[in-house]
């Protein structure tokens, strides 16, 4: 897989970055892949001035474990956040809502068995890395989504 470090100094073009995106979100929907490289891309992408901001959520604060865990992935993930296994089935556990109910998506899809492995979760309804990621999720065809990223947010 093509490096963002293959040109040191240098960041990869949106396109690029876009691909690279693309390539490890399908490893890591498969339980491959580095999921913290993942996020760190994903974040990258989502910064870049053709996405809107991620959306604001009404609470700072909740008891409830899911809802205190979107708001992480959208206020310090910036829209995708790197969790353990473990923290993500906690936010979960005895609720009868999942993932999407709470605006969140995740690669992979189930969280490992393994407690140290490694989730990726983002925030679906984030302008251009949501789409993309929840597409991937989906194993869907990403590229009418890719299509929409490339063109402007004012031609849209």
């Amino acid at each position: 897989m093509p490096s963002h470090e293959d040109a040191p100094g240098t960041s990869p073009s949106t396109p690029q970055l876009v691909s690279l995106v693309e390539a490890l979100a399908r490893q890591v929907s498969t339980g491959r892949g580095d999921t913290a490289q993942l996020a760190m891309w994903a974040r990258e992408l989502a910064a870049r001035p053709i996405f809107a901001r991620c959306r604001p959520l009404g609470s700072t604060e909740s008891e409830d474990p899911a809802i205190a865990l979107a708001h992480r992935v959208v206020t310090e993930g910036k829209g995708v956040l790197e969790v353990t296994a473990k923290e993500a089935r906690h936010a979960f556990a005895g609720r009868r809502y999942r993932w999407h109910e709470v605006g969140l998506g995740a690669l992979p899809v189930e969280p490992p068995a393994d407690d140290d492995g490694a989730v990726v979760l983002y925030d679906v309804l984030a302008p251009g890395i949501g789409w993309l990621l929840n597409t991937i999720a989906a194993g869907q065809d990403t590229r009418p989504v890719i299509a929409r990223l490339a063109t402007p947010p004012s031609e849209r």
